[in-house]
């Protein structure tokens, strides 16, 4: 296809596309910009740099700003060739800068969009209900909602209704006068008083008393509060950011959530991804929170790259920070020039103890004919085959590396020592693990 012939199918592909988000079908509009990309693709012929000058094109045919979207814009676009991406020059550039929308540390795309959805939205009032796992980031994301919003000269308050005890949600939230209960002895401003003119982040908001429910839907609907034992109405200025690592539908469920308050404090409703589904992220916090713990900071292994990407992360974010510093403390006192597998200790689908345990039958990568985990054998069996064993040692750790960062063969070969993408297609190949495709 002629160059001047794509420009006039994508320029037709645009008018299409804009029609289409002006009545609201996104669905139609995806679709549409797909075919103008794969027009493109197909007018350049390969997936090589110039390939993204025409993507670049394409947005600004577009008119949508690929940086500050909307909700509806972000899921327009389609998923792009992430290996055609990595070794794209004018991309790779940017996808380098990995300190993303908010200030928040990521490369994967999930995440990306989320915080950029979340960037738009951040000088705005509205309350966001924020889910995912445990230690996936949901203080740190709210906090950094709070700094980009109009709201960052004032306190950002951070509770987590779980460790309350549940007779004092209301007292601590909305605060009391003297006398209110046995024991108020003087009056104390709640939490929401302390938050005036700044941000509340209430933490386990599905574990919140039934009664202080109530009171938050009222302060929601028309940011007014009243102190446990007062009859004045007080009027507060307060952004509310809350965050469950519990179902919150299944609450509404059963009754111990309000569905008119979800409804009311989902006006946002975003969900972090965990930290194993987001392998890009994995060796670029390591690499931060070893910035942070330590100057100067031990370069890490290639063994230990690798543990801490077939590591699962149950305890995601967190628990990757944690494995740092211990590594860092273990490491600090052995006198070796970089830190190794053996100083991050992880304990399952990683390193333990310098044991290297393979990954699950669930992980989509082979366990073998047996179906029992791959240890280094403390002993050498009869008939044991040298060759054999670094055979599939190599083939075991390739897949792994290449199943870990979602099929990229460009990070996969960074990951497994600093491989050339080149090198580690031969090695794949060989290993019968090639499947073809770019």
């Amino acid at each position: 296809m002629e160059i001047q012939e794509a420009l006039r199918s994508v320029d037709a592909h645009r008018v299409l596309a804009e029609r289409d988000l002006a009545v609201g079908a996104w669905s139609r509009a995806r679709r549409r910009v797909g075919e103008a990309l794969g027009r493109v693709h197909a007018s350049v012929g390969r997936p090589e740099p110039e390939y993204w000058v025409w993507v670049r094109l394409l947005a600004a045919l577009a008119r949508v700003d690929r940086v500050r979207r909307t909700h509806g814009q972000f899921s327009l676009w389609p998923e792009l060739d992430s290996e055609a991406a990595a070794d794209a020059g004018a991309f790779r550039v940017a996808r380098a800068t990995s300190r993303a929308a908010l200030g928040v540390l990521s490369r994967d795309r999930r995440m990306l969009g989320t915080l950029a959805f979340l960037a738009d939205l951040a000088p705005t009032d509205l309350p966001i209900l924020v889910e995912g796992e445990s230690g996936t980031g949901k203080e740190v994301v709210a906090r950094a909602v709070h700094e980009a919003s109009g709201r960052a000269g004032g306190e950002f308050v951070p509770v987590n209704c779980g460790a309350i005890p549940t007779e004092l949600h209301e007292s601590e939230l909305f605060g009391h006068s003297r006398g209110a209960y046995t024991g108020a002895t003087q009056e104390k401003p709640g939490l929401f008083e302390a938050a005036h003119g700044g941000t509340l982040f209430l933490d386990e908001i599905a574990e919140m008393d039934p009664r202080a429910q109530v009171k938050l839907l009222r302060v929601l609907e028309s940011g007014e509060m009243r102190r446990l034992g007062e009859v004045r109405q007080r009027r507060v200025s307060v952004r509310v950011i809350a965050a469950t690592n519990a179902c919150v539908d299944d609450a509404v469920a059963c009754g111990r959530f309000r569905r008119d308050l979800l409804f009311r404090l989902g006006a946002v409703r975003v969900c972090l991804p965990p930290l194993r589904e987001r392998p890009a992220d994995v060796l670029l916090l390591a690499h931060h929170f070893l910035r942070r713990a330590a100057l100067p900071h031990p370069p890490l292994t290639p063994g230990a790259q690798m543990a801490l990407l077939a590591h699962a992360w149950p305890g995601n974010v967190r628990e990757l920070k944690f494995a740092i510093e211990r590594g860092i403390a273990l490491w600090a006192r052995s006198g070796r020039p970089a830190l190794g597998e053996e100083f991050l200790r992880l304990s399952e689908h990683g390193t333990c103890g310098g044991v290297f345990a393979g990954p699950s039958a669930t992980d989509g990568v082979s366990m073998g004919t047996n179906g029992a985990p791959w240890v280094w054998p403390t002993e050498v069996p009869a008939g044991f085959s040298l060759d054999g064993f670094l055979h599939e040692i190599e083939r075991r750790l390739i897949a792994r590396a290449i199943a870990q960062t979602g099929g990229n063969r460009t990070i996969a070969a960074r990951a497994l020592g600093g491989l050339s993408r080149t090198t580690l297609i031969g090695k794949m190949k060989r290993l019968g693990l090639f499947e073809g495709g770019g």
